[in-house]
């Protein structure tokens, strides 16, 4: 509680201005405004912009949830720039749809510890991750099954742990993948168990001398591929 409430959930969603926590993290050179569960190269033929920055809306979600405002929340970030400017937006967007947020702000050595301690006395959490490969099951297994340990929010939807098994059966191709990005979609308009707020972009500086540059659809560099041209 209080984020057992689904249409609370749905509520920061439609809360966040996501252009403006992107502008405090570097711009849209390094990265996009994101309300999907997966990554871009993972969801083709899906919509991208599942819950506008809508303070109406939001508002209205809180109070069909039923629970009386103010909703006292506490936020945990990084107390590292800029975790504590994107603390600050949050909080002011937060507050100005009902609840009322007290910011946590732990060192980076022992943050994810404390997220992952079911005993840690908090309501929200900022946490990153990026996918070890270019398959939907690096984020739906590790982040949103029932009792895994990078699970932060505690998500347990057995309809959805079934739904990841079944599709998981299936062998690479173009039918697991549009089966999982469906299941993004739905996941995330149906049941919200995040609030993502950003895509990260990789941008990479290289010399017009480096040959045969190659950058993965996950996060590796092909160093065993790359060569010197010569040069006068």
């Amino acid at each position: 509680a209080p984020f057992d409430n689904l249409k609370l959930r749905q509520a920061v969603n439609y809360a966040i201005d996501r252009d403006a926590i992107v502008k405090i993290i570097g711009g849209k050179l390094s990265r996009s405004p994101w309300s999907q569960i997966l990554s871009l190269n993972l969801l083709p033929g899906q919509p991208t912009d599942l819950y506008g920055y809508d303070v109406a809306k939001a508002k209205q979600l809180v109070k069909d949830s039923g629970v009386k405002t103010p909703i006292d929340i506490t936020l945990a970030n990084f107390s590292d720039a800029p975790s504590p400017q994107v603390s600050a937006a949050l909080k002011e967007q937060l507050q100005a749809v009902g609840f009322n947020v007290d910011v946590k702000a732990l060192s980076a050595d022992v943050y994810y510890g404390f997220l992952a301690d079911k005993k840690s006395d908090f309501d929200l959490g900022v946490a990153a991750w990026g996918e070890d490969y270019a398959d939907a099951i690096t984020y739906y297994r590790p982040l949103l099954m029932c009792g895994q340990g990078s699970n932060y929010g505690q998500f347990c939807d057995k309809a959805f742990d079934a739904s990841v098994e079944k599709t998981n059966k299936l062998a690479p191709g173009s039918d697991r993948t549009n089966q999982f990005a469906q299941l993004s979609t739905d996941t995330a308009r149906n049941t919200a168990p995040w609030a993502t707020l950003d895509l990260r972009r990789k941008v990479s500086f290289i010399s017009d001398r480096v040959g045969n540059y190659m950058w993965g659809p996950g996060k590796q560099l092909y160093f065993g591929a790359y060569y010197v041209k010569g040069g006068k």
